[in-house]
């Protein structure tokens, strides 16, 4: 026997059906992320902050220092891998990106693609990448071997970019693997990152 359904009901289903694989897909990044959520929580009790309400992303926002801090952990989408981020806010006239040095970046350079700022640091600027507005003035910024090791020890945790930007100081490492990210999002942990990072507001 053959089942007819109403106008109504088929102009309906595609679109309840839509919503419902929504929601779906929304549960499991929400218990994907549980774990991250949780670690978030502890830190805000720690740095006066509030987490999010939006569960699309973990995010966090408090102060460190007098300064205000926020750091996201957002899980991975189908074309970018999951991915941590600190920032703290302090306005400079300095703009900076750090990277660490890799074949691509060593070819662009010798290919005359890529000009990057050299501090006049062997081991520095053999190591990274620097691009600034302000050559001078980063090279002045980076004459300070507590700036160098700041740097280094965050890039030797991971963090792949340090951006100044001229209103913050940003911070950045991906995962392969969502689990990864929480080792990195202990109170411990985040708080000898942040010290670090906060050695670096100095002088910009």
């Amino acid at each position: 026997m053959k089942i007819a359904f109403s106008p109504v009901f088929q102009d309906v289903f595609p679109f309840a059906a839509f919503v419902f694989f929504f929601l779906v897909l929304l549960a499991f990044e929400y218990l994907g992320t549980r774990k991250q959520r949780q670690a978030l929580k502890i830190i805000a009790q720690q740095f006066w902050g509030s987490c999010s309400k939006v569960f699309v992303n973990c995010s966090f926002k408090g102060k460190f220092q007098g300064i205000a801090l926020s750091i996201v952990y957002a899980p991975a989408r189908k074309n970018s891998p999951a991915y941590l981020r600190i920032a703290l806010e302090k306005d400079s006239r300095l703009k900076l990106r750090v990277y660490r040095e890799s074949f691509i970046s060593r070819a662009g350079k010798k290919m005359r693609l890529v000009r990057e700022v050299e501090i006049f640091d062997g081991s520095f600027d053999k190591d990274f990448l620097i691009f600034s507005n302000d050559p001078g003035g980063t090279s002045m910024y980076l004459s300070s071997p507590d700036r160098k090791n700041a740097i280094k020890e965050l890039f030797t945790r991971g963090f792949e970019s340090l951006i100044i930007d001229g209103r913050k100081l940003l911070i950045q490492k991906t995962y392969s693997y969502k689990n990864d990210s929480l080792k990195d999002l202990s109170l411990q942990k985040v708080k000898e990152v942040l010290d670090l990072l906060f050695k670096l507001t100095a002088g910009i």
